[in-house]
């Protein structure tokens, strides 16, 4: 009997110092918690929104602009009325490319600044908050700006300029090559999206990426006519 009861005796001992030490741990963690620890707070920009639009306005957009059309194409990489259709496009389509209000009444960015620095991204292949000095646009809302972009162009702009082109499309394209011994700028779009970026094939590999030729190879490519070297032919390419 002796025995038997010190085991016992043994078994609630090692439970009782068991549970202590787990009650010791628990009050050391909640020491430790208490402890106050510093507080890190996002460090907020002033940035004066209107003052920036007011400055890119004046340097792009007014009527009498500081830069001309020269450097508007050299720093955009297209024409000022291409890109406020662009801008005009996507502000009518999306709210996010249109002008809010902040809680505090403090206007947001406007659709210029938001399209400038997507376009200005891409341009340049820098990073989102390259131009914040000028445009005063943080990082975080230059990349958000510049995924919107994308993907407000494709939607906007993709049923008129990424399609196939059509048999009238290149009949016209024939039809004016003849006329002009070369593609006006304005006809472009079909070359672009058929050939890929201007520059980025060659005559070697060019056949490889157009699906246009893909079409023709198959035999269900559009049915164009045109003459040259007094033969008559009608497929878009020979």
């Amino acid at each position: 009997m002796s025995s038997g009861s010190d085991s016992d005796d043994e078994i609630i001992n090692r439970v009782v110092q068991r549970v202590l030490a787990r009650a010791a741990r628990r009050q050391e963690e909640a020491n430790q918690e208490a402890i106050p620890r510093p507080i890190h707070r996002r460090e907020s920009v002033d940035r004066d929104h209107v003052e920036a639009h007011n400055r890119l306005y004046a340097d792009y957009f007014a009527d009498d602009p500081r830069w001309g059309p020269a450097v508007f194409r050299r720093r955009f990489r297209m024409r000022r009325e291409l890109f406020l259709r662009i801008v005009n496009g996507l502000s009518a389509r999306y709210p996010d490319f249109q002008q809010r209000w902040d809680a505090a009444g403090k206007p947001g960015l406007s659709p210029l600044q938001k399209c400038t620095t997507a376009i200005r991204q891409l341009a340049y292949g820098g990073c989102a908050d390259m131009f914040d000095e000028y445009l005063h646009v943080a990082d975080t809302t230059g990349r958000d700006c510049l995924k919107k972009f994308c993907k407000g162009v494709i939607e906007t702009f993709g049923p008129t300029y990424l399609r196939k082109p059509t048999v009238q499309d290149c009949q016209f394209l024939l039809d004016l090559h003849w006329r002009t011994h070369g593609f006006p700028d304005q006809c472009l779009w079909i070359w672009h999206a058929y050939f890929g970026v201007a520059g980025s094939n060659n005559d070697l590999n060019v056949l490889q990426s157009s699906p246009l030729f893909n079409d023709q190879c198959q035999g269900i490519g559009p049915l164009v006519n045109f003459t040259t070297n007094g033969n008559q032919y009608q497929m878009g390419y020979c």
